[in-house]
């Protein structure tokens, strides 16, 4: 049996690029032929680097063999491309995998040509089709993102005709075109019966399997009183709002309390925001460090290896998750993986199915309510201990074995 896995852009360790390898692992194992198509050429050898995942295995296909980095939104419109041309030069297949809506009147060609046709919601991006969805937060959480990305004239009109096409190529309703609607969380699948008046099967991501889930974690007396967020640096990640409101309530308690903030940098964008937590930092009077070596109150570290990741995480003692509506929470499941206990913001995936809706970890609505649960965790042993555990044992249902199990069990 043959099988297409689909997705726009293998370019980097996302936690959707993760996802994809794990698929295609899983549809291997179930005894599938499977080819990965990407628009752009990719590197199988750095997708092992990455998740530990080999797909040595895999046949290869893509639709350019240079990347675009200026109009990164609109490669996602060029999966309908890929896909037609793929089903064109096709034989028949058992399975299609696909992770973007964006294939609109392919739904004859996908018939004749497959057994199984499967679509993987990380986020239903159609929301973007609808105003009174967008104006609840729901992509972007409480930033104005596409306001504050495409705000000027030029990237106005560069928004503006991608949803242009965005509207011309997305599908209306999947279950209409799929044997098979799968969803990341809870929290996307309530969002996708909102749209299109079914819910689709949850399926959590897994963690990556070169990410070791340490049963037995540095003791709460070895750790310093830290607080660790991971994740690109980028305003709806609101670190902002950590340095702003949540630290200095924090040291009302705690006058040695510091936050280390880890993330990507690797854009202007990246490194504007990055400036301007520096520059808030300095107004609160926070000292500021962009290492681990020096005395601070707040710490900015970009772009670090996993090994110094790991590091951080045995020497922390609270995780916190401050986006509101995160999709899923990858980071927050790699912290739980760690040992770590977890305050993450009462939305999105990582409240519903990581955090599950408080019986692991902390859930916040406010500023009084992070720095409340985060000192608690900080200053009592026995419930750190207690959500530390809760932490691994949910990390290790989340494993990349069980993510197979689940798939297997659906495409039969």
């Amino acid at each position: 049996m043959k099988a297409l896995v689909l997705h726009h852009d293998l370019g980097g360790p996302g936690g959707a690029e993760l996802v994809v390898a794990s698929t295609v692992r899983g549809l291997h194992e179930w005894g599938s032929a499977v080819e990965l198509s990407s628009v752009f050429k990719y590197d199988k050898n750095q997708i092992a680097k990455w998740f530990g995942i080999d797909l040595s295995y895999v046949n290869s296909s893509y639709l350019l063999p240079f990347r675009i980095n200026s109009f990164a939104i609109y490669v996602r419109l060029l999966i309908h491309k890929l896909m037609e041309r793929r089903l064109d030069h096709s034989e028949d297949l058992g399975v299609i995998w696909v992770d973007m809506p964006t294939y609109e009147g392919l739904k004859d060609k996908i018939d004749e040509k497959t057994d199984r046709f499967i679509e993987y919601i990380h986020f239903p991006l159609d929301v973007m089709l609808h105003e009174d969805m967008m104006k609840e937060g729901l992509l972007f959480g409480e930033t104005n993102y596409s306001e504050q990305r495409y705000g000027t004239l030029l990237m106005k009109h560069y928004y503006g005709l991608y949803m242009r096409y965005f509207k011309k190529y997305c599908r209306s309703n999947p279950f209409d075109y799929t044997d098979l609607v799968l969803a990341n969380s809870n929290w996307t699948a309530q969002i996708c019966e909102r749209l299109y008046g079914k819910r689709p099967e949850v399926v959590n991501p897994p963690i990556s399997p070169n990410l070791i889930i340490n049963r037995s974690p540095p003791s709460f007396e070895s750790r310093m009183d830290r607080v660790l967020l991971l994740g690109r640096f980028t305003d709806e990640k609101r670190y902002h709002w950590v340095i702003e409101e949540v630290l200095p309530l924090m040291k009302k308690d705690m006058k040695n309390v510091e936050v280390v903030i880890i993330g990507s940098a690797g854009n202007k964008r990246a490194e504007k925001y990055v400036s301007r937590l520096k520059e808030l930092a300095a107004k609160k009077g926070f000292v500021i460090a962009m290492d681990t070596r020096s005395k601070a109150d707040i710490r900015l570290i970009t772009n670090a290896p996993r090994n110094s990741i790991n590091s951080i995480m045995n020497e922390s003692k609270v995780f916190m998750h401050a986006t509101v509506n995160e999709h899923w929470g990858i980071s927050v499941a790699e912290a739980m993986a760690a040992g770590l206990p977890v305050v993450v913001h009462k939305s999105g995936g990582a409240w519903s199915d990581l955090s599950m809706e408080g019986k692991i970890g902390v859930g916040y609505e406010d500023a009084q309510d992070a720095s409340s649960g985060l000192l608690r965790l900080m200053t009592d042993e026995k419930v750190w201990k207690d959500q530390s555990s809760k932490a691994i044992t949910r990390a290790q249902n989340l494993s990349i074995e069980k993510y197979i199990e689940r798939i297997i069990e659906l495409c039969h």
